[in-house]
């Protein structure tokens, strides 16, 4: 596994580096006081990227840099000394970005962009424009910082792109281009993707507000006028995919259940009663399952609310495993669990007696190494109803005959 690479001679600074990345990363970082002693530890490990003080006993004109750049790792220089020459000297080199040690919120930002460094190989953008040369220019600055980038000449293009490849991030389009403008294209991407799926930065030479309140009030999350510096560019781009990923986040906890991972039950409603309107029309097989944790009480009296939590964490497990490719799961509440499955009253019972049985066999391990083991109760409702509020109903009721006809069974309907 790739880590993260700090060159770095100041004791203070590196426990600095080191509580920030292990706090808000969880990241253990490898250390290194001088340019040999980094050569070595590259000899060793594989590094995702490099955080590289730019004056070292042995490396006082920064040679380091350009060791560490040779070796195919991004670079975030540090820096305690900062001026135009040095500016200019430093950013000619393919670095990711410098940061000046001025205390706790630059650490906190040397931080935030190892955390980019983590995540952008994994992120599309597509830069769109007819010239050539801009293109290509713009391709190798984010190349730098790690990006998947990928070029269109025009609007036309770019979105035969999208289309073809739903999970780009972000858009970089020009203004001026021919057929389709760039506001043009904005309005397009923005009639099949939302601000939540999709960011959008637009370029232009226009100085005024015109061009850019255009491009804002039809979608673009932002806007930059050129000429402009490649630190701008990477702090904008950083910036939006930042609250690309915000806003994804929380819409992801607002759907999900926050011990289990599970859908929670607004959603699952929501969810569910899509699905039920398409089977309806289809006249496509649909059942719902209700299910209980018996005795789960005992549990968390017995073993206490920690180890029970570590019981629905394993069910959750569980129930993803053997149902997510079937339907939908969701946690309803405290130990009840709510299975929506595209199939019909045979497979959904077979599949559902199998998870039975293997949550009987189960035994799980509580917080102080107990060994847990426990039953379910299941509800299974593969009758039609009018509606999914009913069918879940009709599910609930059937999950209380399990229960008091003696637990550990399932009941169908």
């Amino acid at each position: 596994m790739k880590q993260v690479l700090v060159v770095e001679d100041s004791r203070t600074q590196q426990m600095m580096i080191k509580q920030r990345l292990k706090g808000r990363l969880g990241i253990d970082a490898v250390f290194a006081a001088s340019m040999a002693e980094a050569k070595e530890k590259i000899r060793q490990h594989s590094f995702f990227v490099a955080l590289v003080d730019l004056t070292l006993p042995d490396s006082t004109e920064g040679e380091v840099i350009d060791y560490v750049l040779g070796e195919k790792i991004p670079v975030i220089v540090l820096t305690a000394i900062f001026d135009k020459e040095l500016r200019d000297k430093i950013t000619a080199k393919p670095i990711m970005d410098y940061i000046l040690k001025t205390g706790l919120e630059a650490i906190d930002y040397a931080a935030s962009l190892v955390n980019r460094a983590k995540k952008n190989p994994s992120i599309k953008l597509l830069v769109v424009d007819d010239s050539k040369t801009l293109r290509h220019f713009l391709k190798k600055k984010l190349l730098v910082q790690g990006y998947q980038v990928f070029e269109a000449s025009d609007g036309g293009e770019a979105i035969d792109f999208l289309n073809q490849n739903r999970d780009v991030r972000m858009v970089i389009t020009d203004y001026n281009m021919p057929e389709m403008d760039g506001v043009e294209l904005t309005k397009r991407i923005r009639e099949d993707w939302s601000k939540e799926e999709l960011s959008i930065i637009a370029i232009s030479a226009d100085e005024g507000d015109e061009r850019a309140i255009e491009f804002l009030k039809f979608g673009a999350n932002d806007y930059i006028v050129k000429p402009f510096t490649e630190e701008l560019l990477n702090n904008r781009i950083n910036h939006n995919i930042d609250m690309l990923e915000m806003m994804r986040e929380i819409r992801r906890l607002s759907e999900v259940d926050y011990l289990t991972d599970l859908y929670n039950r607004r959603f699952f409603f929501n969810k569910a009663e899509t699905i039920f309107k398409v089977c309806l029309g289809k006249k496509s097989p649909f059942t719902v399952a209700m299910m209980d944790i018996d005795h789960f009480k005992n549990i968390n009296d017995t073993y206490g609310h920690a180890s029970g939590d570590i019981v629905l964490k394993k069910i959750a497990l569980l129930l993803q495993k053997s149902f997510s490719k079937l339907g939908i799961v969701a946690r309803f509440g405290g130990e009840e669990f709510c299975v929506l499955l595209e199939a019909g009253k045979e497979r959904a019972n077979q599949e559902l007696e199998k998870f039975r049985n293997e949550v009987e066999a189960l035994v799980v391990k509580g917080e102080l190494g107990e060994d847990i083991s426990f039953t379910i109760s299941i509800g299974l409702n593969a009758k039609p109803c009018s509606s999914i509020d009913d069918t879940i109903n009709t599910a609930d009721k059937l999950l209380y005959e399990a229960k008091t006809g003696g637990r550990n069974r399932i009941v169908c309907g």
